[in-house]
């Protein structure tokens, strides 16, 4: 089952799964990029799908996004949407779907996506944890999460969430105070309600994390202890500096029975067995065969957050007198002081 059966909106999927310690992965904004073939992947989405068959997540959330989108012409919807699930089908995991701005913005591309991937938000559950997918899109001119997904959701948490610890996946990070489409040719006076609304009703539950994407980069914060995090690094256009977070990534997350632990990964330093070459060494009067990786590399930031926060790998490069990592530069977006 790579693709979970999403019959309706608000549909709860039941229990996906029951091991006490499992895995999962976040991958956001993957887009069919802008070429002659409309059904075409990024190789960056392509490689991260072959990493992800190498670590071997339980499933993976997307948050959003999966094609460019943005046309009324449906036949080309359907080539990209084609393409985006040939290309995950490849997978050897279930990938749970999200709704982004660039995949469902008027009733054409709507309907597409029902045929495709069916309804716009749901839930299920995994062990002791429940995951609920929003969608961002359906109110976005007016309110950030609003009406009877907003009455789905008090229900949802009300019937499945007592008890557990809840992730929630939507396309756009909600919680920045920005103001919604309000120019005059959308409809006027929008409000984002997201702090004042949806937040309150997630916090009555064992909130543990809330990803997106949206913004092609990778950016981290923490509201009153829960983990914020956009991940919109896996295949589209990335529109900002690495200092910013513009690189490519997707997110590992480690559930355990006491304790959530997140990772990002930059793709491209996985290696498959097949990415190593044979050597014949002599040792003595013995010869043998060895295999060695093909190539060298410097490793990227492939850390969890609060590495960032030690100085560790500042002060292995004021020792080895290198160039800073992509790790010590984020840490410095991020707010942590270098160690002097």
């Amino acid at each position: 089952m790579v693709f979970p059966e999403i019959p309706h909106d608000g549909a709860h999927l039941g229990t996906v799964g029951g091991r006490d310690t499992f895995h999962f992965a976040v991958i956001g904004d993957t887009h069919t990029h802008r070429t002659p073939n409309p059904a075409e992947q990024s190789e960056t989405t392509l490689r991260i799908i072959d990493e992800l068959n190498l670590l071997r997540p339980d499933f993976i959330l997307h948050a959003g996004d999966s094609i460019r989108g943005y046309t009324t012409d449906a036949e080309r919807l359907r080539l990209e949407h084609t393409g985006a699930k040939d290309a995950f089908s490849g997978l050897t995991m279930p990938l749970f779907p999200c709704i982004g701005n660039h995949d469902v913005r008027e009733e054409i591309s709507e309907g597409i996506w029902r045929e495709f991937w069916g309804g716009r938000w749901y839930s299920f559950d995994f062990a002791d944890c429940h995951f609920v997918t929003l969608d961002a899109e359906l109110n976005k001119d007016v309110e950030s999460v609003a009406g009877k997904q907003l009455e789905w959701l008090r229900v949802d948490l009300a019937e499945h969430a007592v008890g557990k610890r809840v992730f929630v996946t939507l396309h756009r990070p909600w919680w920045y105070d920005y103001p919604l489409h309000t120019a005059e040719w959308k409809r006027p006076g929008g409000r984002n309600d997201w702090n004042q609304q949806v937040d309150p009703i997630l916090r009555d539950y064992d909130l543990r994390a809330i990803f997106t994407g949206h913004r092609h980069l990778f950016e981290y914060s923490e509201r009153n202890g829960v983990p914020h995090i956009v991940a919109g690094g896996a295949g589209g256009d990335v529109h900002y500096k690495p200092e910013l977070g513009g690189m490519s990534h997707y997110l590992w997350v480690s559930v355990r029975p006491d304790e959530v632990v997140w990772s990002v990964i930059v793709p491209g330093q996985i290696l498959a067995p097949e990415r190593a070459r044979t050597l014949n060494r002599k040792a003595g009067e013995h010869e043998f065969t060895v295999r060695t990786l093909d190539f060298v590399q410097e490793m990227p930031w492939v850390l969890h957050p609060n590495a960032a926060r030690s100085g560790w790998h500042h002060e292995q490069e004021k020792i080895n007198g290198s160039q800073p990592t992509f790790a010590a530069r984020l840490r410095k977006a991020l707010g942590f002081a270098d160690r002097s």
